[in-house]
């Protein structure tokens, strides 16, 4: 199905984007939610089996046991975060092409550009952390030149470091308004998570935890699925209005 790119030849502009962002992720719910929830099974699982574990334990060793186990969970977190930001990156383009988001094909290309997803996430990832341990701006400055690589590295796959590259090509000129964006979209998160946070608690209160953490735990895939939906959405905004090409010619690759 061919779409008509309403940004093409456009500048970029701030709502379109947002307001893309949130269509094509409430459009997508169901299967862009349950990417996240399936590739980050295993986290759960060891989560569950630590809460397990250190239920009423004071065995000697499990303390050690249970701390190379958070340390798994954290490393855990970051790969399987960046494979479903690659899966939910192509049901994104499926979706602003006109086509059906396919869970087994956005599963799919997601693991096929895995590696160097999770290479570029995590160069993307200690860059940012440094910049901001150095001064808080200058890590925002660094997250807005790389924010779209891990839409470059699975549409284009240039490799690890040339995609670094080509996001600040394509964020050049843009970095307010992509400032904008990120302010924005952070407000929207932040308040979400409050939300989640009283709801939750209220429920612990009243006795009903399983029901609490199940809760935050939907609250939680929320924020892993709607953030790569918004650096796809970018991606794509920024190639129209700087290149002039269409989604169709974008998607092109995956045929």
């Amino acid at each position: 199905m061919t779409t008509i790119d309403e940004n093409v030849g456009n500048d970029f502009r701030i709502g379109d984007t947002l307001s893309k962002v949130f269509s094509v992720y409430f459009r997508n719910f169901i299967p862009f939610n349950l990417l996240v929830l399936i590739i980050a099974a295993p986290i759960l699982v060891l989560v569950l089996f630590t809460d397990v574990l250190s239920y009423g334990n004071s065995i000697d060793g499990v303390g050690t046991a249970l701390g190379i186990i958070a340390l798994l969970a954290v490393i855990l977190t970051f790969v399987f975060y960046f494979v479903s930001a690659a899966a939910i990156t192509h049901g994104v383009f499926q979706d602003l092409t006109g086509k059906p988001v396919s869970f087994s094909g956005s599963f799919s290309h997601g693991l096929t550009v895995a590696v160097p997803t999770i290479l570029a996430g995590i160069v993307v990832a200690v860059l940012s952390f440094l910049g901001m341990m150095v001064f808080f701006i200058p890590g925002v400055i660094i997250f807005m030149i790389l924010m779209v690589t891990i839409p470059v590295v699975v549409i284009e796959n240039p490799g690890v470091f040339a995609s670094l590259g080509r996001s600040a090509e394509l964020t050049k000129g843009n970095r307010w308004a992509l400032f904008g964006i990120l302010l924005i979209f952070m407000v929207i998160v932040i308040v979400v998570s409050l939300v989640g946070s009283l709801i939750a608690g209220i429920l612990a209160a009243m006795g009903m935890e399983i029901v609490g953490l199940i809760v935050s735990l939907a609250f939680q895939i929320f924020y892993t699925a709607i953030g790569p939906v918004l650096y796809a959405v970018t991606y794509n905004n920024l190639r129209a209005a700087k290149e002039g090409i269409s989604t169709d010619q974008i998607v092109s690759v995956f045929e």
